[in-house]
């Protein structure tokens, strides 16, 4: 499975290119808590998705980086939709039907690896060896569904856990319900913003302290198609065989 998810990280270290442009990282107004109509992080489940490669060279920012990372967009990763989760007896239900993403391959960074630490409904404490971006998460509109609202873009970094949960989870989204097992973790995400050529935000960060662990998961084979639209166009696609569970995550 993980061989699999690592053939798209390859196809863009080959066909890519990454530059720096030195920038202070300062804190802007656009990165602010929305204070009102504020909807939780959903947890999100990833199918494999295909796609054109969108080619298009962006500007972003997170938490992590104090540079501007200029990078280009790729070929589609997964199509995430909300999912309701229960775990250990426990449900968390959706919050907002409408959060999608799209994720894309992003040309990789050099790895400037760090050790996080993380908590959410899979433990406490957990760690994570974090290494270079490859994964730009992009909110999404699905088929003929309202836009998402209040969801941030995401870059997400290759992450490698110590403990992983390996717990069994029932998973129920807008296309099926299924008993999986989580794996190993296999990206950590941020809320990232956009930024274009003359320095303006395009898409700022709404939650600061947003963040995403994404674990793989067993696979129950399904096919469907979605019409994905967000700014980098819309798309008729085909997803299948969801293997990455996101879940919202504290950095301690």
């Amino acid at each position: 499975m993980k061989t699999k998810i690592l053939v798209y990280l390859v196809a863009m270290v080959l066909g890519l290119i990454i530059t720096f442009v030195p920038h202070s990282f300062v804190t802007s107004g656009s990165i602010a808590l929305a204070q009102n109509n504020v909807l939780p992080l959903d947890h999100f489940w990833c199918y494999e998705s295909v796609g054109a490669v969108i080619k298009s060279d962006i500007i972003l920012r997170d938490y992590f980086y104090a540079a501007d990372i200029v990078t280009t967009v790729g070929f589609p990763f997964r199509f995430c939709n909300p999912v309701e989760k229960r775990f250990q007896g426990k449900s968390t239900p959706i919050t907002n039907p409408y959060s999608h993403f799209k994720m894309y391959v992003v040309r990789p960074l050099p790895v400037d690896a760090r050790t996080v630490v993380v908590s959410n409904q899979f433990g406490t404490h957990q760690q994570l060896q974090v290494l270079r971006p490859v994964i730009l998460a992009v909110p999404t509109q699905k088929d003929t569904l309202p836009p998402p609202k209040d969801l941030d873009h995401f870059l997400c970094y290759e992450a490698v856990g110590l403990n992983p949960p390996n717990g069994q989870v029932g998973l129920k989204d807008q296309f099926r319900s299924e008993r999986e097992r989580v794996l190993n973790p296999f990206l950590f995400c941020n809320a990232a913003e956009e930024i274009d050529a003359a320095g303006v935000v395009v898409t700022p960060i709404l939650h600061p302290g947003a963040h995403l662990v994404c674990y793989m998961t067993t696979v129950t084979p399904f096919v469907r198609i979605v019409i994905a639209t967000n700014r980098f166009g819309e798309e008729v696609s085909s997803v299948s065989d969801a293997d990455l569970l996101c879940v919202p995550s504290q950095m301690l």
